[in-house]
């Protein structure tokens, strides 16, 4: 990464690292403002005895400083962990015992929350005491240094450090939904892997805008903000997640090539466009992944030109699949894509861990290149990775003859009623398929005869009245099961989400067992 860093700032240095629109007015670096303001941060780190393979923890909104303090740190060798803003002192207890940051860099406040003083509190704890703790945005905090503060410096001419390959560069905490999050560690080595599969993959350039609003401490945030356009000379647009209109709206302002967006937001991307009244749609790639993408939704973006990939990946190996516009229509649409040139997908026994024929459902196993060193936790490591190298992601899966790979559910997610053992994911896809539904989840609920039973919570479309009986006879007008037929139906406003938009079920299983209906 600091290889990176350096050549970038040269090959590309007047064009567009970043367009910051965090604030009340955007603002645009170039890679070689960047690159200044990156030395000057590397040369605060370097005086508060930062090294390499010390660990930069994050934990704050997306903006450009963020980005610049994780280059700062990889510039001289250290490990860079961002940390999702939406973590609190329950999350960020367990990360900071876990991970033992050399460095905090986080802001005042945030969303009522004050991240420094939590820090402080929490260090105090842990009896753990960090080389320098950076205060990001505004305000001021005793014993933080404000970034502006760290870079009042000339910088020094230091050559940038030059780790191993596979010294590890990235700490990022999976955002779990069954437990509190495990710690990936991600290498020099896999990280460049994942932003080459990525750029050549979607054919990407210097003149690529990569749209952002989910928190750069995603694994997709991290590809999309600091390596891969870094690696091709592209443009990072970094936003923070207000709503939707406000992320399309940017999206088409901002004449955005690539980006990530939830499906429901499509129609409006569509409509934006068509009353910008612009001669060509810029939006080439449009990447969606953990959630169900209606084939509706998806001819929708066609129609305009755009190509909507259905991707699949996840924190320890970020693109499983790597779908592209060249591919056919039933690899795009009715697919999670093909799997990724130079990766490894199967889809195996979950009980013998043998791999089932082409076309099987079977519990998805992935190794590759962009493959993560491991966890923290040793423990963690070896229950997921096997002595020949492969992960077992948990996932349920079908690969068939042509290697395209198709999602069907998590292994967690199976309902045994009775003893018959049936997909959730089977269900959703009916009942999002309505047009009244704009979310669906399906959790399996404790029943006293049958041990378990399907429950669904549905979050109608705005405006739609939707009854049980017509989402029932729906199910049942698409031949499934009735043992299938959700025996409790919810219906609410949203349902709850990590930091990477999956739905947390077991928030939703909770919601359940304290329903009357279940209550022992």
């Amino acid at each position: 990464m600091p290889v990176l860093l350096e050549r970038a700032a040269a090959r590309y240095g007047g064009h567009d690292a970043l367009i910051d629109l965090c604030d009340a007015k955007p603002r645009h670096y170039s890679y070689r403002e960047a690159a200044a303001i990156v030395e000057r941060f590397a040369t605060f780190l370097r005086a508060n005895g930062v090294t390499s393979g010390d660990l930069v923890l994050i934990h704050a909104p997306n903006s450009a400083e963020v980005v610049f303090a994780a280059w700062a740190a990889w510039r001289i060798g250290a490990v860079v962990n961002p940390v999702v803003d939406i973590y609190r002192t329950h999350e960020l207890r367990h990360i900071v015992g876990l991970a033992r940051p050399d460095v905090v860099v986080t802001v005042r406040e945030h969303r009522d929350f004050r991240q420094a003083e939590a820090f402080d509190e929490l260090l105090a704890e842990h009896g753990h005491t960090v080389k320098a703790r950076v205060l990001l945005g505004k305000g001021k905090v005793g014993g933080w240094t404000p970034f502006g503060g760290a870079i009042d410096n000339d910088g020094d001419a230091a050559h940038p450090a030059t780790p191993h390959p596979d010294d590890p560069a990235l700490l990022l905490f999976t955002s779990g939904t069954t437990s509190l999050p495990k710690g990936a560690v991600h290498s020099h080595r896999t990280l460049i892997a994942e932003a080459i599969q990525m750029a050549n993959g979607w054919s990407m350039g210097w003149n690529d805008r990569m749209y952002l609003a989910l928190p750069i401490a995603h694994i997709t945030g991290v590809l999309f903000a600091l390596t891969v356009p870094l690696y091709r000379g592209g443009t990072a647009v970094l936003a923070r997640m207000v709503s939707l209109q406000q992320s399309i709206s940017q999206i088409v302002e901002h004449r955005v090539t690539v980006t990530t967006l939830a499906p429901n937001g499509i129609p409006q991307l569509r409509d934006a466009y068509q009353s910008a009244g612009l001669g060509s749609i810029p939006l080439r790639i449009l990447a969606s992944g953990g959630t169900n993408v209606p084939r509706v939704l998806i001819e929708a973006a066609e129609s305009l030109g755009i190509r909507p990939c259905r991707i699949y990946g996840m924190t320890e190996m970020p693109t499983v699949t790597m779908p592209c516009p060249a591919d056919t229509e039933r690899q795009r649409l009715d697919t999670d894509g093909r799997i990724a040139p130079g990766c490894e997908c199967e889809a195996v026994d979950p009980d013998s861990r043998l791999p089932v024929e082409p076309g099987t459902e079977g519990e998805l196993r992935v190794r590759g290149p962009e493959r993560m060193l491991g966890y923290l936790d040793d423990a963690q490591t070896d229950a997921q990775i096997d002595d020949d190298g492969w992960f077992y992601t948990g996932d349920l899966g079908i690969v068939d003859d042509e290697g395209c790979v198709s999602i069907t559910g998590r292994i967690k997610d199976i309902i045994n009623r009775g003893g018959e053992k049936f997909s959730a994911r089977d269900i959703e896809d009916v009942i999002v398929a309505n047009p009244g539904v704009d979310e669906i989840a399906v959790v399996a609920a404790p029943d006293r005869r049958f041990g378990e039973v399907p429950a669904a919570f549905v979050v109608p479309t705005k405006g739609c009245t939707l009854i049980e009986a017509d989402l029932i006879e729906a199910l049942r007008a698409a031949g499934l099961a009735l043992q299938k037929i959700p025996a409790h139906w919810y219906f609410v406003d949203e349902l709850p989400t990590n930091a990477s938009g999956k739905v947390k079920k077991f928030e939703l299983v909770a919601r359940a067992v304290a329903a009357q209906e279940f209550d022992s």
